[in-house]
């Protein structure tokens, strides 16, 4: 008599994608809520500006107008607001700012898969299997960013924090490219004529000098798409966005950012991965955008 084969199990184990939540997303009405939900699918990460800006909650309530981004080469408005317009702005706000403060504070982000880099190794949080020479890549690009934001951002970037978000946005998603990280953001935000009423951190990269275009809807830009929809909706994104999210998706590609010298491993990665930054003069600093070019889609 023959003997039947024992059932065969096959165990495939996928690498999570990383995903960078643009700081306008997270801060608004469905961004914290959106985050815990895409916690199961991807490895999220967040900009470390959004923490300095929870720890100055009180001055952003006292000046809402600096969490609302503008395009740039557009004056930011200053004087009173209405008062019923204003008060409400200023409620709402403090609604965002307490949810993702109680978050911070009474959830476990780790848990969540949320991760960020900070000002020192203390404040950052990293996955376990985090690559050595992440912060080396991330701390680099971001600096020469800065360069080219200094040479390229207009006046009225000044005072902006949402510069300083996406620089680190923008930077961080470039230095986990070996991840396959993508930026997810929102577009339709704002009521001035703009081109294709592109996300307003496309119009920042733009105006940096790094090109940035929409994709248009052919085949592979489906089938992107159909790999991105059963995630959302296995994760409850759908609903968010039938109550209103106009959600996208920016993709980064600059080809230096994976052949940065190796760091070591050592203990004081953190330290070190800073010290090219201070040692090298700006103008002696190399561009590592000079060959990044930036798409984007609609959800």
């Amino acid at each position: 008599m023959s003997v039947m084969p024992p059932s065969l199990s096959v165990t495939v184990t996928t690498k999570r994608k990383a995903c960078v939540i643009d700081t306008t997303l997270a801060l608004s009405r469905y961004g914290l809520l959106l985050t815990q939900r895409l916690g199961d699918e991807f490895d999220l990460w967040l900009a470390r500006e959004l923490w300095q800006i929870l720890d100055n909650t009180q001055y952003y309530l006292s000046n809402p107008q600096f969490l609302t981004p503008v395009r740039p080469g557009i004056q930011r408005k200053t004087g009173k607001i209405h008062a019923n317009g204003g008060n409400e702005a200023k409620y709402f706000l403090k609604d965002i700012l307490s949810q993702w403060d109680i978050a911070r504070m009474e959830t476990d982000l780790a848990g969540l898969k949320i991760f960020w880099i900070g000002d020192a190794m203390s404040e950052s949080l990293l996955p376990k299997n985090a690559d050595q020479n992440l912060i080396h890549r991330f701390e680099t690009l971001a600096r020469s960013l800065d360069i080219k934001i200094k040479k390229n951002g207009s006046d009225t970037q000044q005072e902006n924090i949402f510069v300083d978000c996406f620089r680190d946005v923008v930077a961080l998603t470039a230095a986990l490219i070996p991840h396959r990280g993508f930026i997810l953001t929102r577009h339709g935000m704002m009521s001035d004529e703009l081109p294709e009423n592109e996300p307003i951190i496309c119009s920042y990269l733009r105006n940096w000098g790094i090109p940035c275009y929409r994709v248009g809807m052919d085949q592979k830009i489906e089938i992107e798409k159909a790999s991105l929809f059963p995630i959302f909706a296995r994760a409850g994104v759908t609903e968010l966005m039938w109550a209103g999210l106009n959600l996208a998706v920016v993709h980064i590609c600059a080809p230096d950012a994976i052949i940065m010298p190796f760091i070591s491993n050592e203990d004081d990665v953190f330290e070190r991965a800073l010290e090219p930054l201070h040692e090298q003069r700006e103008e002696e600093m190399k561009d590592w955008w000079r060959h990044a070019v930036c798409f984007w889609y609609p959800l």
